[in-house]
């Protein structure tokens, strides 16, 4: 059974006169993932953020089916 650990909450200032912000793994961090086998790291986050609070799940899944997950929120504040 894969044990993750999802990366740390994030928040970021929706930048002026926009009314969503492009981010991705690089700005809110990857979730890392340990097993006995391989193991894929995928997550549900969407392509752009609006103002508010948002819960990225982060699931990992060996090669046995097995599954784990773990949630980030990423906050985007005006």
């Amino acid at each position: 059974m894969p044990i993750i650990t999802a990366p740390s909450d994030y928040t970021v200032a929706l930048p002026q006169n926009q009314t969503s912000i492009s981010l991705n793994s690089t700005d809110y961090g990857t979730a890392t993932a340990t097993d006995i086998f391989a193991v894929t790291i995928t997550d549900n986050a969407p392509l752009s953020f609006s103002l508010g609070n948002f819960t990225i799940t982060w699931t990992a899944t060996d090669t046995s089916g097995n599954a784990a997950t773990a949630n980030q929120t990423v906050t985007v504040t005006p």
